[in-house]
């Protein structure tokens, strides 16, 4: 099926999956709250997938697709331009540390929102799947 995502398909995501495969498109059906799986329609071929969040790390709700590949984010908690939520550094299974604030991580939900310690991100927010992550650790 092949939808166009300029008709509002809902937003730009940037999807990261366990195995390290990302994938950019838009979220046309995406549910924080113990859904089983995220409906994408992909950027490039508009082809609709069905991804399960058992293989998703995490979901990048984006400002750009192409962001600024060069640009890394911060890894400290400004003290201006604060999201609100308590300052969090994020550990998933494969290495990577995202630093960031956390407003709600229920224990018995599939995952958690992330705002961006960096104000400058390409990421507006993330959705970072529970079982991808190893520590969510209090910023010191």
């Amino acid at each position: 099926m092949v939808m166009n995502p300029a008709q509002g398909h809902g937003p730009k995501v940037v999807v990261r999956l366990r195995n390290g495969s990302v994938i950019k498109g838009y979220a046309s059906r995406f549910h924080a709250h113990n859904a089983k799986d995220l409906r994408l329609v992909e950027q490039e071929t508009e082809r609709v997938r069905i991804i399960p969040y058992k293989i998703l790390k995490a979901v990048f709700f984006v400002r750009d697709f192409a962001g600024n590949p060069s640009y890394q984010d911060i890894k400290a908690f400004p003290m201006q331009d604060r999201p609100g939520g308590k300052e969090s550094v994020i550990r998933f299974e494969d290495g990577e540390e995202l630093f960031g604030f956390v407003q709600t991580a229920h224990p018995d939900r599939n995952g958690f929102f992330v705002f961006p310690a960096d104000p400058e991100s390409n990421n507006e927010r993330i959705y970072v799947v529970r079982e991808a992550i190893v520590d969510i650790a209090d910023s010191l």
